[in-house]
């Protein structure tokens, strides 16, 4: 019924390169340093507005016997609550002002994507036929809020003249998406395509085409 937004986050140091083992104290440990960031970063997130940050990405140094003079983490982001964007950027940008290694610089970016998809009485209602569709074969659907993004937060921008009923998450059921156990149930295959099939003819006729 609803999706969350998704942004895209970044977090980068820079330091200075120096021999890890004849000099190091005359480097600045970048690496060091971005661990440092990530932890008193790990909190930005807010469960009661369904807001979370995950670090997902990490890159640092060249060699063993070289203080890394460059770090950088990136990140996912995702939220229901427009504001958010700016409540995060604006939080961690004073939070990364707090170094752990001295003459180190920290630059914390967030990146706009996909808006989120806000709960809607057109969506509910198209929802509702969906659930009367599928119990008439036995079947067992749940509206609900979903972490992942969607292209269709975009029909809801402000600006957008019209305001669609969107359904997500049609498709075959499944789970442990993204990992090493996801999988798929081959006999959700035809009917979930005849909910889909049903939906789109019902439409149809709704619209008189």
């Amino acid at each position: 019924m609803s999706t969350k937004g998704i942004n895209y986050v970044s977090l980068t140091v820079k330091g200075r390169a120096s021999h890890a083992g004849g000099a190091p104290e005359a480097g600045r440990n970048a690496v060091v340093e971005l661990a440092h960031q990530i932890l008193q970063l790990q909190d930005l997130g807010d469960p009661s507005k369904g807001t979370s940050l995950h670090w997902t990405m990490i890159q640092g140094g060249t060699k063993p016997n070289i203080i890394p003079e460059t770090a950088k983490a990136e990140g996912d982001m995702r939220y229901f609550v427009p504001s958010e964007y700016d409540r995060i950027l604006t939080d961690a940008r004073r939070i990364v002002g707090v170094h752990r290694v001295p003459d180190t610089q920290v630059t914390f970016d967030l990146a706009k994507g996909r808006p989120p998809l806000p709960r809607n009485p057109a969506t509910t209602s198209l929802g509702d036929r969906a659930k009367a569709i599928y119990a008439e074969i036995g079947g067992d659907l749940a509206l609900a809020e979903i972490g992942g993004g969607t292209d269709a937060g975009y029909a809801f921008q402000p600006d957008s003249p019209a305001k669609p009923a969107i359904l997500e998450s049609l498709g075959i059921v499944g789970g442990h998406y993204h990992s090493t156990d996801e999988f798929a149930v081959l006999a959700s295959i035809t009917p979930r395509l005849y909910l889909a099939t049903r939906l789109v003819m019902e439409a149809a006729q709704d619209t008189g085409r």
